[in-house]
């Protein structure tokens, strides 16, 4: 037979140890993965790149003192526009480095980021991006084959600092 004293002190071990085994459920990243990593990425890139601080810092608002939806498509996809770009997974080891340590996203390698319409010469992931001057957003529509219609679409609000 047991005494009171053992009892409390068994339902205290066995309430330690489901406590024990609670905790690290506290811990586990509950969130759905994205569906489409590569697309997300590229999706991080354009946001990126269409940041008010990363615009201020560039020569957009110079060259298009009106700063359309639009205009930044154009501008973006420039050869001023693209140097402006972060690397590249698969680019230089020293550029892709840096970018990492200062968190900026990198262009997810095998994805295509492009103006306007996809192509379809080119299989593959390819993020199409998009100016809406009337709700002043930047369209990005994500397809994982460009013969297909985009699996998700994002507007992506575009403030450029005046």
């Amino acid at each position: 037979m047991k005494s009171a004293g053992q009892g409390a002190k068994a339902f205290a071990i066995w309430g330690a140890l489901g406590f024990l085994l609670v905790v690290p459920l506290l811990f586990i990243d509950w969130t759905n993965p994205p569906a489409y990593p590569r697309l997300e990425q590229a999706v991080k890139v354009v946001r990126y790149l269409s940041s008010p601080r990363q615009v201020s810092r560039s020569s957009f608002t110079a060259m298009y003192p009106e700063g359309r939806p639009t205009e930044f498509v154009k501008w973006m996809f420039s050869t001023v526009g693209k140097a402006n770009w972060p690397p590249a997974e698969d680019g230089h080891p020293d550029e892709v480095e840096g970018a990492k340590s200062l968190r900026i996203p990198l262009i997810p390698k095998d994805t295509l980021i492009v103006p306007g319409q996809p192509h379809l010469n080119k299989a593959g992931r390819q993020l199409v991006v998009k100016g809406d001057d009337q709700r002043g957003v930047l369209v990005a529509e994500a397809h994982f084959d460009s013969r297909h219609p985009p699996v998700f679409t994002l507007e992506i609000p575009f403030n450029p600092p005046k």
